[in-house]
């Protein structure tokens, strides 16, 4: 069955370490897109962050950001869909870490919210693209709901915070990682998967007939439920396990090797 559509993860998959999008990458997709395939991003990244790649990679349909809780165009008048956690969650949520003394940070109206800027904030990539705003105990300050909180802490700390994350949350949360220092909580149900799921049912492409592409625990339910599932050269061990094909590049430059490869 020919492929109709590729989903790319952005952070350490389309883009290199440094942020900038790979030439071949870039050639490929545009070949890709003159074809008529439906290509989109499904990323951790704000909205904000997502669509400014987007237009570099000449992206214009749907988005799926924050891990999938929003699905929104990249260009205007396009559809908006939103699954965040409600404000007494992330309050909940915000009360554990405080006991915990993780840091914690949140999403709202595409500001990076924080109770005070820390050497942990000054890691957010969407920190180019977004403003942040420290509003204080995130327990008491008004927000509303968000559609990803994440906590910053050193690697070998994260696996640990995330089983203290499922005892605490059980399944009213999801949790994954972009990044080896992070562990992101999206509400119940939430998964980049369950965003392109609802693209492809607006566009009339099963599932069978999508590519995707990633590197890290967020992109593994993605993996999954495409028709076929690729990991860049340099994602993390447990995504090569459960990828159907492993590229030979890294980042953007495995990118163009798995369009040529599968979708010719």
């Amino acid at each position: 069955m020919p492929y109709k559509m590729l989903a790319l993860d952005l952070d350490n998959t389309l883009l290199y370490k440094d942020l900038t999008m790979a030439p071949a990458a870039g050639a490929a997709l545009a070949r890709l897109m003159s074809r008529g395939i439906f290509v989109t991003l499904a990323t951790g990244r704000m909205y904000p962050s997502a669509a400014y790649y987007a237009k570099l990679a000449g992206v214009t349909g749907p988005l799926a950001c924050y891990n999938g809780a929003l699905i929104q165009s990249a260009q205007s008048g396009g559809y908006r869909l939103a699954r965040p956690l409600s404000v007494e969650k992330a309050r909940d949520i915000a009360a554990f870490c405080r006991r915990k003394q993780y840091y914690v940070q949140l999403y709202n109206n595409d500001r990076i919210l924080v109770e005070k800027r820390t050497k942990e904030t000054e890691i957010d990539p969407d920190l180019i693209h977004n403003s942040c705003v420290e509003i204080g105990d995130l327990t008491q300050a008004e927000y509303g709901p968000t559609p990803k909180m994440i906590v910053v802490a050193p690697p070998e700390r994260t696996a640990g915070i995330r089983q203290e994350f499922e005892e605490e949350f059980g399944a009213s949360v999801t949790l994954a990682a972009s990044k080896d220092y992070l562990v992101e909580i999206m509400d119940k149900g939430v998964s980049k998967a369950s965003a392109l799921a609802i693209i492809c049912q607006n566009l009339g492409i099963q599932p069978e007939e999508v590519v995707c592409c990633g590197d890290n625990s967020n992109d593994a339910a993605m993996i999954q439920w495409a028709g076929l599932g690729a990991a860049v050269g340099n994602a993390a061990p447990a995504i090569k396990q459960i990828a159907d094909y492993v590229a030979q590049e890294t980042y953007g430059d495995a990118v163009a090797e798995v369009i040529g490869k599968f979708f010719g």
